[in-house]
């Protein structure tokens, strides 16, 4: 995959796209490459969270507290972002925020994507967070 001289090819069709996809994701396997899952590129959960502390100013405590029926954004756009980085389980996401059933964490990412969907402010803090989380990704 690596061999021979760099080729720089235009890509304007889906279809060529999800080619060149498989073949990228293939190809190592073959050659004995290993391709790094998204997971281990991720930063730290702790990091995640730390991060999101930052942004809005507040502790870890306040992060993680949680009361029925009241939105605490922080804590869901924590969330959000480390299903979205991380990959963790529902469950595994539970663990970290002190939330028993792997309901509430679905309950809490679907309304983070409805509100994605319409809120322009929450769409600019997450992409930020998302910039600061993966730049020491950057070559």
């Amino acid at each position: 995959m690596f061999r021979g001289r760099y080729k720089s090819i235009l890509v304007d069709e889906k279809s060529y796209l999800l080619e060149l996809v498989r073949y990228i994701h293939r190809n190592p396997v073959k050659t004995g490459l290993e391709v790094p899952e998204s997971r281990t590129l991720a930063p730290e959960v702790n990091d995640i969270i730390l991060l999101v502390c930052s942004l809005y100013k507040m502790n870890l405590h306040e992060l993680l507290s949680s009361q029925r029926g009241v939105f605490n954004e922080p804590r869901n756009v924590a969330i959000y972002l480390i299903r979205r980085l991380h990959q963790d389980t529902l469950h595994q996401i539970g663990e970290h925020f002190h939330i028993h059933t792997y309901k509430t964490v679905s309950s809490i990412l679907c309304k983070m994507n409805d509100l994605l969907k319409h809120d322009k402010y929450l769409k600019r803090k997450i992409n930020t967070l998302l910039t600061k989380a993966t730049s020491h990704q950057e070559i």
